[in-house]
């Protein structure tokens, strides 16, 4: 009996050190085991660069010219200021015997613009769509709005034999979200990680404004608008493994932008008169036109420059009484396909 008790307690002994054994196993292999948080969000701060590619076109009158065929018929017009109309008139004729109506003197052929690079701070937010961290969505959600600067070209640029340079003739300000979805290769504890993305773009222009040059060029007060801008993009990058659990990251994308800008001018009588845009536009008419023009403003045969005088008793004629003399409001138009290059240099992290 004394035995089958011996028996017993070691085999009770036995059992608990088989379970402390195994418990101890279970804590060592749970102590081996490193947990890391899933992190499925990541930001990016930094600098962008905009280069546009100024794919664009010559800027268009929309609806009337400024002095065009047939002035000289306008009601209340002193007459000596109507025949040199008529010789105006009869110069457009014999230039464009076929289709004289309409024809006049405004905006010339051979103006465009050209803007120029931009840059600012801007901030990244992406989202992780898988746990590898290879495929994401990553946005522009914020930055400081883009200072956008256009330079006359052509005409307007200095070019030609009668080309001026107005320089700066538009200001405005960019903004908007831009936002791609893109897979990034490599592992993602990998210290170089290159990607490729497609997506999107709405850009919103405002703050538009016109320069002085510009004004004098168009003969008077100028309002600019652009409208607003959306369209695919593509981008390519690379992401450097930092210490301490931050990316540098650097983009190259391409947009797709094009808009149209127009510019509409309430025309100053006295400012159109001395505008070399008149004289352009007559070249552009015919050498009948042009003769016409020379001889109004006193460049032929010596005679008074009469083309201060005629804008302001044209201007007159068209004004209601009481009202400040003006030749009207005049719209151009420009299609623009900026196209730019964008280059984001940025640091940031995951969260």
């Amino acid at each position: 009996m004394s035995r089958l008790r011996h028996l017993a307690l070691l085999a009770t002994l036995t059992c608990l050190g088989a379970g402390t054994t195994r418990a101890e196993t279970i804590e060592e292999a749970l102590a081996g085991i490193s947990l890391k948080p899933t992190r499925t969000l990541y930001w990016r701060a930094g600098y962008t660069t905009l280069k546009p590619n100024n794919h664009n076109k010559d800027v268009k009158e929309v609806g009337p010219r400024v002095v065009q065929y047939g002035d000289e018929f306008t009601p209340g017009l002193d007459p000596q200021y109507a025949q040199a109309l008529q010789l105006l008139s009869n110069g457009i004729r014999a230039d464009h015997p076929d289709a004289y109506a309409g024809q006049g003197l405004g905006i010339p052929d051979g103006l465009s613009v050209k803007a120029r690079r931009t840059s600012g701070f801007t901030v990244t937010m992406g989202h992780y769509l898988s746990d590898d961290h290879k495929w994401a969505v990553e946005a522009y959600v914020l930055g400081q709005p883009f200072q956008i600067a256009a330079y006359g070209t052509g005409r307007i640029g200095g070019q030609g034999s009668d080309g001026v340079d107005l320089g700066r003739v538009i200001t405005t300000k960019a903004l908007g979200p831009i936002a791609y979805l893109k897979y990034t290769a490599g592992h993602a504890d990998a210290w170089l990680r290159p990607s490729i993305g497609v997506g999107g773009y709405y850009i919103a222009f405002f703050d538009t404004r016109a320069s002085r040059t510009l004004e004098d060029y168009s003969g008077g007060d100028t309002r600019v608008h652009i409208k607003n801008a959306y369209g695919p993009a593509s981008f390519i990058g690379a992401d450097l493994k930092m210490p301490e659990g931050w990316t540098l990251n650097a983009t190259l994308g391409y947009l797709w932008l094009k808009t149209e800008a127009t510019s509409t001018t309430q025309t100053d009588p006295a400012k159109i008169a001395v505008s070399p845009a008149l004289t352009q536009s007559a070249k552009d008419l015919g050498p009948n036109t042009l003769t016409a023009i020379q001889i109004i403003n006193g460049t032929t045969f010596n005679t008074a420059n009469l083309v201060p005088a005629i804008t302001a008793q044209l201007a007159s004629a068209r004004t209601p009484p009481g009202q400040t003399p003006t030749l009207g409001s005049y719209t151009r138009s420009i299609v623009t396909q900026l196209n730019p290059w964008l280059l984001t240099v940025s640091i940031g992290r995951d969260f």
